[in-house]
């Protein structure tokens, strides 16, 4: 550890003997979680009515600059204009009944409603108003009205359509009613020459398109006559269906006698069997007339033979004689056995080839007629279309003939289409327009022009205006509310913040009423500061100090020796609590009851150490003059408060030049152990609980030295010395210096400036910054809030 930070328990004693000095002991912060009751967060709208009457009234110049620019432009626009003179004709351009056009004549089409199928009235009034058109007219008017040219009668002249009806209005405007009438004329009759050229026109297209489709047409029909008659050539049949009908009956026929013919022949092929089988001889034989009288002289034999053997004995002559007979008959019979089998079997097989012809026959008639029931559908489909398209193409025909016929009588005819339903006749006189209503709509319409500039300006001015917008914006507490103080100055000491330690010096020299006009007080602390002798006590005590430490370099004092050389030094000079003057001044502003608010806001929040950031996203936002007073109002609270100038960069607003305290070392000489600790701490007079420890020299590399062990001990040291430490830091955007010193601090704490241009989107930047780096944002300070109030009875 640094030695000069050392000897802690002489610091504890010192620190109790400080606070009873003091008048009061010194004690822990009490921490409570609950949050102010500014403390809102955004989300919930973007606009409200108060912002929007805000916006009005910050911007109500640019409005009614705006609005006052506009009446002035109409009313003059109003009294240069000339009276004219106006008259119109009406045109009937469709008929009241619809007729269908030729095209659905044609197709045979139903025609559609008028809404989905008729005139297309945008491109009927710009071809109205075409040059092609009304320049022919123009021509003959020019020679009596010279100048009446296509760009000069143009603007002049209105053709509409007459809400949903079939009507169009054609008006006319103009200083002399006579050319006024005349063009009127001129275009009415031009308007319906138009009408009949355009319908002679159709007339001629349409017959022209009917008499070059009709040979296409007749030859169609022509076509499809022939293809019909060839199929019923081919196929021999009037209508497929009586065709078809015949055709199923005769398959049935064939069908039946195939099933017969298989009949016989399956029975003849088994008598052929059964012949040519040994056992279906005697069926054969039995059929034999030969066979069978053979065959009887062979049993009778037998039978006698039968009779001789019972009378003479099997050895007798007779019986002998009779069976030498029968043995010659035995082969009598069996040649003709075998000649009666022969003659059937060959019968019977002629038979069966006769059949077996028969049915080969019928077969392949019942597979031809088949064949031709099933190319039926096909046959059927193409009679049927043909059919079908012999039939729209004769409608076809029959329906080009009628109108040709009857475009040929329309287009005899050579009527007009369109019907003139009201003449152009006495012009009557516009009324003139009035300056008051036209300067009022005018400013009306200047209100909301320059209610769009003042959102365009506010969008890009990118700041606050009122506190609600902070609320809006940044998802963060608001725990303070700062008001403009008129009398503070930016960069000028003792005008920087409200020095109200100079309230005991003044006394004598304001008059008696001073308590009761704080303007007056405020006049003569800047006589005072403006003078070569306005020394204060602060700069007495911390003179003293420097002379008293007078080569201390060499053996360097640790900060219990800095608090007890503070602490005898600030007694020197007299100074008691009850003497804080500044705190008993009236406070017209509310300047100072805002700081304490804040204090008191702080107070009640839970730091997770005894340390706070102040610091903005931007410069010259007032983070010095919040760091300054919160300091004061802290202090005043009975707390011991050290406030440190962290800005170790040059160029910047230190702290101490800003108190009007004497120039001193400070921060960076204590890091850059050119200065002890005794040099960079100072005590003020007028408020024995606040310490200030300045900048110092400014740094050549300040980052550095905020991030070495030295400043991250100093820091811990002096938390456990002090109530609170503020730290008074540069602005964030760019810097790395104010997150080298929140990492080791409780919390930091943001202040905006209303009105300071680019504030909001660079406050939300910083934010997210922050939270992407995890370190802790107790809230946001509102600064320089206009129109704020105190209850001073509250």
């Amino acid at each position: 550890m640094n030695p000069k930070l050392a000897n802690e328990p002489l610091l504890a004693s010192i620190m109790q003997k400080l606070g009873t000095q003091a008048g009061k002991p010194a004690q822990p912060s009490t921490a409570i979680t609950q949050p102010s009751p500014d403390d809102e967060l955004v989300g919930e709208k973007t606009w409200s009515l108060a912002r929007v009457i805000g916006m009005l009234r910050r911007k109500a110049i640019i409005i009614g600059i705006s609005s006052l620019a506009f009446a002035g432009l109409m009313g003059l626009r109003t009294a240069k204009d000339i009276p004219e003179f106006q008259g119109s004709f009406r045109l009937l351009v469709e008929p009241v009944v619809r007729v269908a056009p030729v095209s659905d004549q044609l197709t045979d089409t139903k025609t559609p409603p008028p809404s989905d199928k008729g005139l297309d009235y945008s491109t009927q009034i710009e071809v109205l108003y075409s040059a092609k058109l009304l320049n022919p007219i123009l021509q003959d008017i020019a020679n009596r009205y010279p100048g009446s040219t296509y760009d000069a009668v143009v603007p002049n002249l209105k053709v509409a359509r007459m809400g949903e009806t079939k009507i169009i209005e054609v008006s006319y405007h103009d200083s002399n009613p006579d050319k006024a009438l005349l063009i009127l004329q001129k275009v009415a009759k031009s308007y319906l020459e138009y009408s009949r050229e355009q319908q002679q026109q159709e007339l001629r297209q349409s017959l022209n398109f009917v008499e070059d489709q009709l040979p296409k047409i007749q030859s169609r029909v022509n076509e499809l006559n022939k293809a019909l008659e060839d199929l019923r050539k081919k196929y021999n049949f009037v209508e497929p269906d009586k065709y078809s009908e015949d055709l199923a009956k005769q398959i049935v026929s064939l069908a039946q006698q195939r099933q017969a013919l298989e009949s016989d022949i399956a029975a003849m092929r088994l008598r052929v069997e059964m012949l040519r089988q040994q056992l279906g001889k005697a069926a054969a034989l039995s059929q034999s007339a030969k066979y069978q009288a053979v065959l009887e002289k062979f049993q009778v034999l037998e039978h006698q033979i039968a009779i001789e053997a019972a009378r003479f004995g099997p050895n007798s002559p007779n019986i002998q004689l009779l069976k030498r007979q029968q043995e010659n008959l035995t082969p009598i019979l069996l040649k003709e056995s075998e000649a009666a089998v022969g003659e059937q079997l060959a019968v019977t097989e002629s038979d069966l080839q006769i059949l077996l012809a028969r049915y080969g026959s019928i077969t392949k008639s019942y597979n031809g007629l088949n064949q031709q029931y099933s190319e039926l559908p096909n046959i059927s489909r193409l009679f049927n279309e043909f059919k079908r398209d012999l039939e729209i193409a004769t409608a076809s025909l029959t329906r080009f003939l009628q109108t040709r016929d009857t475009l040929r009588t329309q287009a005899a005819k050579n009527d007009i289409p369109w019907q003139l339903l009201s003449e152009p006749k006495d012009l009557k006189l516009q009324p003139g327009g009035s300056p008051i209503k036209a300067m009022t709509s005018g400013a009306i319409t200047g209100i909301f022009i320059g209610i769009a500039i003042a959102v365009l300006i506010e969008k890009l001015e990118n700041t606050f205006y009122v506190v609600d917008d902070v609320k809006y914006k940044i998802r963060l507490p608001l725990i303070g509310v700062i008001p403009v103080h008129p009398d503070l100055k930016e960069n000028v000491p003792g005008l920087h913040i409200v020095d109200l330690q100079l309230a005991n010096k003044l006394s004598d020299r304001a008059p008696s009423s001073v308590k009761s006009a704080p303007r007056t007080l405020q006049n003569c602390i800047a006589e005072l500061l403006s003078g070569e002798n306005a020394i204060l006590d602060g700069d007495a005590m911390t003179l003293a100090i420097s002379q008293a430490s007078a080569g201390t370099h060499a053996t360097k004092l640790s900060l219990d020796d800095v608090l007890i050389t503070v602490e005898s030094h600030a007694s020197l000079n007299g100074s008691k609590p009850e003497q804080n003057y500044w705190l008993r001044e009236y406070d017209a502003y509310g300047f100072m009851e805002a700081f304490r608010t804040l204090g008191a806001n702080l107070k009640r929040t839970a730091l997770p150490k005894k340390s706070l950031v102040v610091t903005s996203a931007l410069p010259y936002e007032g983070r010095s003059t919040v760091a300054i007073h919160l300091a004061q109002a802290i202090a005043a609270m009975g707390q011991r408060v050290l406030l440190v100038d962290a800005h170790l960069r040059k160029g910047s607003s230190q702290i101490h030049t800003l108190m009007n305290l004497p120039e001193s070392r400070g921060l960076s000489d204590y890091l850059t152990e050119e200065a002890s600790i005794l040099e960079v701490i100072q005590r003020l007079s007028w408020e024995s609980n606040l310490f200030v420890m300045p900048s110092g020299t400014s740094a050549l590399d300040p980052t550095r030295l905020l991030a070495s062990d030295q400043m991250i001990e100093l820091m811990h040291q002096m938390e456990q010395s002090f109530d609170l430490i503020i730290y008074a830091t540069p602005p964030l955007m760019g810097l790395a210096d104010v997150k080298l010193v929140a990492a080791e601090a409780g919390a930091i704490l943001l202040v905006t400036r209303l009105g300071r241009r680019g504030s909001a989107d660079a406050l939300a930047y910083t934010t997210n910054r922050l939270k992407e780096a995890r370190l802790p944002i107790i809230g946001i300070v509102a600064n320089g809030v206009p129109h704020y109030t105190v209850d001073l009875y509250a």
